[in-house]
C-alpha cells in the first residue's frame, strides 16, 4: 500500500456512518479506492451481453434467478423372496462292489507300533501279576531287577522282527509269512527289565 496521508486535524469530528467507525480521510486515497472496489456488489447479467438475457426482461430488473433441483432419489435393495417350495432333485449314487479279501500281503507287511508304558501305567491287578511272574522265573534276583519299559500286545512269534527305538520309546514289528494273524492270541507283554544296571533282558510275559 502506499503512503498515508497525515492525519486531519483532531479538532475535525470524525465522518459517521463508516462500518469500521474510522475516517476514511485518515486512508490514503489509492487505498480507500482498493477496498470500495473490493466490497463493491454486483448485480446479476451485469456483464453478461444482451443476448444471454431472457425476451421480456431488462438487465435491471432480473436481481436473482431460483434454480429447482430435485432432491437425489435412493435405490432400497430388498432380499428377493425364497419361494414357498424348492424342488429337490436326488442323485442316486450306485457305490461299486466292495472286495474283501484275507491275509493281504501288503497289509501283513505294514509294521506295527507299540508305544512304551510305565509300570504305573498298567492296572493294579496287571502290575502285581508281573511281579508276581518275575519272582517265579528269577526268584530272589527279581528284588534287584527294575523294570524299564512294557509293551502290551506284543505276539512272541514275531520276536525276530522286533526293532525298539534307542530311547525305549516305542517299538515296531511286523509278523512273519508263515504265522496267521488269527493264531495270534491278545495278552502277550514285552518287558524290558535291568538287572541293577548293567545287564538289559527282554521278556514276554502273558499278563
Amino acid at each position: 500500500m502506499s503512503d498515508r496521508m497525515p492525519p486531519p486535524d483532531v479538532t475535525d469530528p470524525p465522518e459517521p456512518g463508516t462500518a469500521s467507525g474510522l475516517d476514511e480521510r485518515q486512508i490514503a486515497p489509492a487505498d480507500l479506492d482498493f477496498l470500495q472496489a473490493a466490497c463493491r456488489i454486483h448485480e446479476l447479467f451485469a456483464e453478461q451481453p444482451a443476448a444471454a438475457i431472457p425476451a421480456g426482461l431488462a438487465a435491471g430488473q432480473v436481481t436473482a434467478r431460483a434454480v429447482e433441483i430435485e432432491p437425489a432419489g435412493y435405490q432400497r435393495i430388498r432380499p428377493a423372496p425364497l419361494p414357498d417350495r424348492c424342488r429337490v432333485r436326488r442323485v442316486n449314487i450306485v457305490p461299486p462292489p466292495l472286495k474283501r479279501q484275507r491275509d493281504l500281503p501288503l497289509a501283513l507287511a505294514q509294521p506295527i507300533r507299540r508305544r512304551r508304558l510305565q509300570l504305573i501305567d498298567l492296572p493294579e491287578r496287571q502290575a502285581k501279576l508281573l511281579h508276581r511272574k518275575l519272582f517265579e522265573r528269577y526268584g530272589d534276583q527279581a528284588e534287584q531287577m527294575r523294570i524299564e519299559a512294557v509293551f502290551p500286545h506284543v505276539p512272541s512269534e514275531a520276536v525276530g522282527a522286533i526293532r525298539l527305538a534307542p530311547d525305549l520309546s516305542q517299538l515296531t514289528f511286523t509278523l512273519p509269512e508263515d504265522v496267521s494273524p488269527r493264531s495270534i492270541k491278545p495278552g502277550s507283554y514285552l518287558v524290558i527289565i535291568s538287572d541293577a544296571g548293567v545287564k538289559t533282558r527282554n521278556v514276554f510275559f502273558r499278563l
